[in-house]
């Protein structure tokens, strides 16, 4: 074999290593032979991820294992950690300890070296997604991207946005200690928990590649804690209602610098927007082509009704296939976010992906957008509707959402349904994946439209990890006392997900079985008179890589009529389901990124 694969072409082999995802077995390529090495060892070091030890070693990088590394080959480079247990006071310079301030000393060296190789050049993306500051010599204004690497097409920051930074003086002049200002050919930005002392830095990036940039990501993430620092502005001074009902827009005014509604389009080629706890209005919509975006999401910004009712209003022309709106408590009322909603899908036709989470408080559904989405029926492949119930209370003892256990319908349209699967609103409607936010029980009557239209293939029954921590659990039931002195309330043992050890997550197994209402809906789904195209049950939050762990399940299809299996998180179907479906999987967090914002 290592001769035949030693006299293919370049080309072909170049083909042959595409198709590999595992980067073991490309690793493995190439050390078939010295022809096949090197021919493929461009690609298996075009993209190279530097990760630490763990979220509380961030310090700890594999320093050693590359210094004589072929970094030449690499285009692509990027610092990435998780986020599933250090989720706050994360970046060493929050912390009162003399030791963590050196950790973050020591981070810095260890990127530096790395960066600072003379091997490489011509970098066209670089990531610093590691929940800290970013080190002055990576992106300072002497920095190794401003000097060296100017001309990267891609740039992915997330940083800490509760972080007073290392350098006092700059913290105190309000200056940020990144500079973006030489960087101007990006056609990928995106930036996560950045400071209020970063925002003119944030702004100048995006000023400086309007007219090209193509993907924009921002997450504000605390935007209580930015208002603080960006006070100065009249704008900022208002409610934000206020501030959007008089036509202003925090994003326009303050990130873009648009004070008025551009006459022409801003964003020549911008294709992608996510926008995360920003606030936005109408005027936003002057400043997009529309007739060249792709992907809108909207994540908790106030005014995004807005925003879609100025895009309505415009009468642009759209050409979205992916929408993403997740609603937040509003002075507005649900009824007006809902039309507004309602009128922008009907507006245009073509959506692939729609992803929802409207929030209102109880028995607040006074309309049925579902008969708006079906005329997306012809396209539209993966839907997710999630209804949260707004509790008037945010503290500490109850949070101000939860979800709503019977996805917003009454009780007497879910027996009407049951009774005559085809007076469901999705009746006509074929999506490839489906996702849900309601007890299981509730998810059979809306999924019943689907049994005569064969089309649903995985299916995503989501309760929060915000909900699981204050209710009961749905896909779980205890089976023993809990032993845990630090255990509260009926929800799953969710205090357990914060260690590794092993025997303790075996034990938290021991205490728990699936509950009878999931095990139910499993089996009439995968039975005889259930979906036959469903091929993936999943249940549990995969929100933010999938943290919340101990609450995930997935159930695949047997071998054999009408049985399943569980399958754990090891399996390649389970890679594969996380991988393919990730999107639906992880639309509209409940919670942000940092557990502290």
């Amino acid at each position: 074999m290592s001769d035949i694969l030693s006299t293919l072409p370049v080309e072909l082999l170049w083909l042959i290593a595409n198709k590999l995802i595992d980067i073991q077995d490309l690793k493995s390529l190439t050390e078939v032979s010295r022809n096949v090495r090197s021919a493929v060892l461009a690609l298996f070091w075009h993209a190279v991820r530097i990760s630490p030890r763990s979220e509380f070693h961030l310090h700890e990088l594999p320093v050693q294992g590359l210094m004589y590394a072929p970094l030449r080959y690499t285009r692509h480079l990027g610092f990435e950690s998780s986020f599933h247990d250090h989720t706050f006071v994360r970046c060493p310079h929050a912390s009162l300890d003399d030791n963590e301030h050196e950790e973050f000393t020591y981070l810095a060296l260890a990127a530096d070296t790395i960066m600072r190789k003379d091997s490489i050049n011509c970098l066209r993306s670089f990531s610093w997604n590691m929940g800290t500051c970013v080190p002055q010599s990576i992106l300072g204004s002497e920095g190794a991207i401003p000097m060296w690497h100017s001309s990267i097409q891609s740039l992915s920051l997330t940083t800490s946005h509760d972080c007073p930074g290392h350098d006092c003086t700059r913290s105190y002049l309000h200056r940020s200690a990144i500079d973006l200002g030489t960087l101007r050919e990006l056609r990928s930005f995106s930036w996560k928990a950045p400071r209020g002392e970063d925002l003119d830095t944030l702004s100048l990036a995006i000023r400086n590649n309007n007219r090209h940039m193509r993907n924009l990501e921002l997450d504000f993430v605390d935007w209580g804690g930015l208002q603080r620092s960006v006070r100065r502005s009249r704008i900022i001074d208002m409610s934000h209602d206020e501030a959007t009902r008089y036509g202003y827009c925090v994003f326009s005014s303050k990130i873009l610098r648009l004070y008025s509604a551009p006459s022409a389009p801003w964003f020549d080629q911008l294709q992608v927007l996510s926008l995360s706890g920003i606030p936005v209005g109408a005027d936003l919509a002057a400043a997009i082509d529309f007739r060249k975006m792709r992907s809108l999401t909207l994540r908790k910004c106030f005014g995004w009704h807005l925003l879609l009712e100025g895009i309505v209003q415009r009468k642009a022309t759209t050409s979205l296939k992916t929408l993403e709106v997740q609603d937040r408590p509003h002075e507005s009322s649900v009824l007006t976010r809902q039309q507004v909603l309602a009128r922008f899908l009907d507006s245009f036709r073509g959506l692939e992906r729609l992803f929802l989470s409207l929030v209102g408080p109880p028995r607040s559904r006074e309309m049925d957008l579902w008969a708006h989405v079906v005329g997306h029926r012809k396209t539209l492949r993966r839907y997710v509707h999630h209804e949260r119930i707004f509790t008037g209370i945010d503290g500490p003892s109850w949070p101000c959402e939860l979800d709503c256990s019977r996805a917003g319908l009454s009780e007497r349209k879910i027996v009407q349904i049951r009774n005559d699967p085809t007076s469901s609103s999705l009746n006509g409607l074929s999506p490839e994946c489906l996702g849900l936010a309601c007890t299981p029980e509730h998810v059979k009557p809306i999924v019943l439209p689907f049994i005569a239209i064969p089309c649903l293939k995985m299916l995503h029954i989501r309760q929060s990890a915000q909900d699981v921590r204050y209710r009961s659990w749905w896909g779980w039931e205890r089976i023993a006392e809990p032993v845990d002195r630090y255990f509260r309330g009926t929800a799953l043992d969710f205090t357990l997900q914060f260690t590794d050890d092993v025997q303790s997550k075996h034990h938290l197994r021991r205490r728990w079985k699936h509950s009878r209402e999931i095990l139910d809906l499993v089996t009439w789904a995968f039975g005889p008179q259930g979906l036959s195209s469903l091929q993936y049950v999943v249940f549990g939050d995969f929100a933010h890589g999938g943290r919340e762990t101990e609450s995930q399940i997935c159930f695949c299809r047997g071998g054999e009529i009408g049985t399943f299996v569980e399958i754990d998180r090891h399996d390649s179907r389970w890679k594969h389901v996380v991988r393919e479906y990730r999107d639906i999987l992880e639309a509209c967090p409940s919670e942000t990124l940092f557990l502290n914002a």
